[in-house]
């Protein structure tokens, strides 16, 4: 045991004398840079995500029809309107209360009328 004891005081010595090449996991400036940015971008999809939700809640409040017609992306601010609705008035609300969203800089407003037969 002494010897055990005496082996990894003299390790010890030698380790503080002439160094070891030891990581400690430290990151260069370049795989900070890239863990920021995965980060920046996982917090904008989120931020998207829940614009997206926003929109799509305002519409179905405010519009009173099925919005599971309806498809709401938005990518950095930027809302897109896919899908169809039976009247070109709501078409054009849908548009308008999207742009009402805080958070919403633009829509593209893709979504198509389909007028219903019969009725």
């Amino acid at each position: 045991m002494k010897i055990l004891s005496d082996c990894l005081a003299i390790a010890a010595a030698c380790i503080a004398i002439i160094g070891f090449p030891v990581s400690y996991a430290q990151q260069t400036p370049s795989e900070s840079a890239a863990r920021a940015a995965s980060a920046g971008a996982k917090a904008e999809r989120k931020a998207d995500r829940a614009l997206a939700l926003a929109v799509s809640t305002q519409l179905g409040k405010s519009l009173g029809f099925d919005v599971s017609a309806v498809a709401v992306h938005a990518k950095g601010g930027v809302v897109t309107l896919s899908g169809s609705v039976p009247t070109e008035e709501e078409k054009s609300e849908a548009e308008t209360i999207a742009r009402g969203i805080q958070g919403v800089s633009s829509v593209t407003n893709k979504l198509r009328v389909l007028h219903r037969k019969g009725g």
